[in-house]
């Protein structure tokens, strides 16, 4: 996989970010920005509520202009997760399950008010 300059200083600050956090886990700083995805996903579907085909391209849009931050994030975390024991990641998928659950449920509350949620699910499971 070739990474361009611009995702090599991304990937460089992320595991800055996360040696200089003591505190956390290295999963903590991938997760962060994956959650940043997420909220750009709740927003777009907040400014365009039930409108399909407006909220479909704006995702399409910030997909397509995120694409390579988003692929960083997730091979970022799935390595920070191998190296992880089985109780460290059960630890760890538990605090994430309680840091996003009011963003879960923002997102599914959102996704209510869409007719035809099929294609924004297809949209938002690239997020994660």
């Amino acid at each position: 996989m070739k990474i361009s300059w611009l995702g090599r200083v991304n990937l460089l600050i992320c595991l800055a970010i996360v040696g200089w956090s003591a505190c956390s886990t290295p999963a903590d700083a991938p997760r962060d920005l994956s959650v940043k995805h997420l909220e750009e996903a709740v927003e777009i579907l907040a400014n365009h509520a039930g409108n399909v085909d407006n909220a479909v391209a704006a995702l399409d849009e910030y997909l397509t202009k995120n694409q390579q931050a988003i692929i960083e994030a997730k091979a970022l975390g799935v390595v920070a997760m191998e190296q992880m024991s089985a109780s460290q990641r059960s630890e760890f998928m538990k605090k994430s399950q309680e840091q996003t659950a009011a963003l879960r449920e923002r997102m599914n509350t959102l996704l209510q008010s869409y007719p035809k949620k099929t294609e924004l699910m297809q949209r938002l499971k690239a997020l994660w």
